[in-house]
């Protein structure tokens, strides 16, 4: 039988670094890895970076760090390499630095199976659209007439560009730098479809969007939550939705991964089915 990788991580660290320091799980984005933070001394993490580039062929491992600030983007440490990698993903092709900027490898099934949904010539918003994880897969593989990508951190919006070209889409996806929320009302005509792929986004985000769609228009929502709080948590969304002056229908609801103990990130579509206040479509 052959030698499962992490068999083999274990047998070439043994009697060099507690084993029970290292990692037995990972992610993958491209040729970079992130392990769980160990406590260990820098020249033993190093060893453990170096086995692990060569046992799972990477060209970079990742000791992963904190998330925080508005933009949520992560600050791993470079145990050893160079964290720029171009991730292949159905057909796509998306350049990042691993080390600053999200790419969510549990988010792989929303991002395979939105494409799917698209009708041809439909005008699809994407309020958060990082380095175009949902934007460019929509541009590619289906036929909008038109995707409007906006992202507000400058390093994530410059490879968001360059993932444009990368890909060949730059007739297609229109990319803004900046605040959606500011962006999004000065936007001409309405969209058949919205992705807020940011967690729990704001209340200014929807109320940014609620003029710039029409009866039937879907809109792609994510947010986390724990175990206890659904469904009441569907209910405040949607109460949430109301004020904005949008009656809206769940289409589709699914568990994305385990975000935190006891709490998930979840998918949402919602089919916008009415006003909840004076609103006419323009």
């Amino acid at each position: 039988m052959a030698e499962r990788p992490i068999d083999r991580i274990i047998r070439l660290l043994r009697g060099k670094v507690p084993l029970e320091e290292v990692p037995r799980r990972w992610k993958r984005i491209g040729d970079v890895l992130i392990l769980r933070e160990m406590n260990l001394p820098e020249e033993k993490k190093l060893m453990v970076g170096k086995v692990f580039s060569e046992v799972l062929g990477v060209n970079c491992v990742l000791e992963r760090g904190k998330t925080s600030g508005r933009e949520r983007n992560p600050r791993h440490r470079v145990i050893i390499g160079n964290p720029e990698t171009v991730h292949r993903e159905n057909g796509c092709l998306f350049k990042l630095d691993v080390s600053k900027l999200t790419f969510s490898p549990g988010n792989f099934y929303e991002r395979s199976r939105i494409p799917l949904l698209v009708n041809n010539g439909e005008r699809v918003l994407d309020m958060f659209a990082g380095v175009g994880q949902f934007s460019i897969p929509i541009a590619k593989l289906s036929s909008p007439k038109e995707v409007v990508s906006i992202e507000i951190n400058p390093l994530a919006f410059n490879y968001l560009k360059e993932n444009i070209k990368m890909n060949k889409v730059e007739g297609i996806v229109k990319a803004f730098l900046g605040d959606s929320s500011e962006i999004v009302p000065s936007l001409q005509g309405k969209f058949h479809r919205v992705i807020m792929g940011y967690l729990n986004p704001e209340r200014k985000f929807i109320d940014a969007m609620s003029e710039k769609v029409s009866l039937g228009s879907v809109i792609h929502y994510h947010f986390t939550a724990h175990n206890r709080e659904m469904p009441r948590k569907i209910s405040e969304i949607l109460e949430e939705f109301r004020g904005s002056g949008l009656k809206t229908e769940v289409q589709y609801l699914r568990s994305v991964k385990t975000y935190s103990p006891g709490v998930k990130h979840y998918a949402l579509d919602l089919e916008v089915v009415g006003w909840s206040r004076s609103m006419r479509e323009q």
